[in-house]
């Protein structure tokens, strides 16, 4: 890719990708580095993945942080997703906390699922934390709906409650089995088993 390469602000998240997937790693981050400081919120976080796990660049966690919040100011899920993530590797639980809620306030399913782990542990309330997962599941979030029909098995009483949380247990797995088989079709979306 040349200096005199110039791609449309909205052509530089597919063709960064296509960089990324060919290898070409240094190149991806030279063109998401120009759009995110140009504003470009997309940029801006693929920028902070970058950063965070040092592809195309020395990995850098303050820069990583930096270009996430850039991203989550500007009401980037994923931002806000990896920014807590980021944030909970660091020790950080209070910033993990509100990150993980702010995304969720988004009705971001993998920032839900996390957000009940948070909140059960920050008060105690089972109801709340079932509440959370069953967003997320609603949402179409594999691993809450693990999570769910775990629950529901431990709590079935009788033979027909417990086959139908076995049932939705299998379920899942057929779902996960068409995510990392490759095979997913439009009833799962790859980025919700997270």
């Amino acid at each position: 890719m040349g200096s005199d390469d110039v791609i449309p602000l909205e052509q530089v998240g597919e063709r960064g990708r296509q960089l990324l997937r060919e290898g070409r790693d240094a190149d991806a981050f030279e063109l998401f580095l120009g759009a995110a400081r140009a504003g470009a919120r997309d940029a801006q976080m693929i920028l902070g993945w970058l950063y965070d796990v040092g592809r195309g660049c020395a990995a850098d966690v303050a820069e990583a942080e930096t270009w996430y919040r850039a991203a989550a100011d500007q009401d980037d899920a994923w931002a806000m997703f990896y920014l807590a993530g980021l944030l909970h590797r660091r020790g950080d639980l209070d910033g993990t906390h509100e990150w993980y809620r702010r995304a969720a306030a988004l009705d971001f399913a993998p920032a839900l699922y996390w957000l009940a782990y948070f909140e059960a542990y920050r008060t105690g309330d089972p109801e709340q934390k079932r509440a959370l997962f069953q967003r997320a599941r609603e949402l179409g979030h594999v691993p809450a709906a693990v999570r769910l029909a775990r629950l529901q098995l431990r709590e079935a009483r009788g033979l027909r409650a417990r086959l139908r949380a076995v049932a939705e247990i299998l379920r899942c797995i057929r779902l996960i089995v068409l995510v990392v088989g490759e095979k997913a079709d439009d009833e799962v979306d790859p980025r919700l088993l997270f």
